[in-house]
């Protein structure tokens, strides 16, 4: 003799079920975005974030197929960013792929978890013990370290409009050649020469005197309307 429910009971319980129910768009580990980084690591100003690393990884699968060779040539980037651009001490290359592996891996297991916070840390292949060609890359490095890659280096400046008032810039030690060219004459007039300053103008506003990279950048455009050209490899907020 079979038992059967009501129909109430039926509803009842149907309806039970349905709430107890997960869809499979809730239960899927959401992903988070990583965005595509079509240029190469050595094109970077800074230190690079894990995130980006794999950003380029993913830009790399739709020429690379091989995972291997992606991880060499993004080892390769990786090294040329440190030698060329950041002249930091830097550990050897076996060492930078086995951590562009990690780095990867580190990708996987977030999916997997869901969590992503992981790789919103820097990606760090300086070798400390290492030699230092000075001490101001040395010192930039730390600063990198501590403020997460927001301080970088760059070969070229922004124009930016120069705000003396709100930096509260002195006035700078100017060459005065309106004696010059009283003493000399009309006909005879030498055209001025330029002062250059080092590139490392910049460099001592952001490392010594605590200012920000951009700051810094307007400090150099005022100083260069003034008449004191600097050259423009300076350090600026990429």
């Amino acid at each position: 003799m079979s038992f059967k429910k009501s129909e109430a009971t039926v509803s009842r319980n149907r309806e039970k079920w349905q709430r107890n129910l997960t869809t499979f768009d809730q239960s899927k580990p959401t992903r988070r975005h990583v965005a595509i980084q079509e240029s190469s690591l050595a094109t970077f100003c800074r230190m690079p974030q894990k995130e980006q690393i794999v950003g380029r990884s993913k830009f790399l699968e739709t020429e690379v197929k091989s995972r291997k060779q992606r991880e060499v040539e993004l080892s390769k980037g990786g090294a040329l960013l440190w030698q060329n651009k950041l002249n930091f001490s830097m550990i050897s290359e076996q060492a930078v792929c086995a951590k562009i592996v990690k780095v990867l891996q580190l990708y996987d297991k977030c999916c997997r978890k869901g969590k992503f916070e992981p790789l919103d840390e820097l990606f760090d292949i300086t070798k400390l013990s290492g030699e230092w060609l000075n001490a101001i890359d040395k010192e930039l490095y730390h600063k990198q370290v501590d403020r997460k890659g927001r301080v970088g280096y760059s070969t070229a400046t922004e124009p930016l409009e120069s705000d003396t008032k709100e930096l509260g810039v002195v006035d700078t030690d100017e060459p005065d050649d309106s004696e010059d060219y009283c003493e000399a004459s009309s006909d005879e007039r030498t055209p001025t020469k330029r002062q250059y300053n080092k590139s490392q103008t910049a460099t001592r506003l952001v490392t010594c005197s605590n200012l920000s990279t951009k700051k810094a950048v307007k400090v150099c455009k005022q100083l260069s309307t003034e008449g004191i050209d600097i050259p423009p490899c300076q350090f600026v907020n990429s």
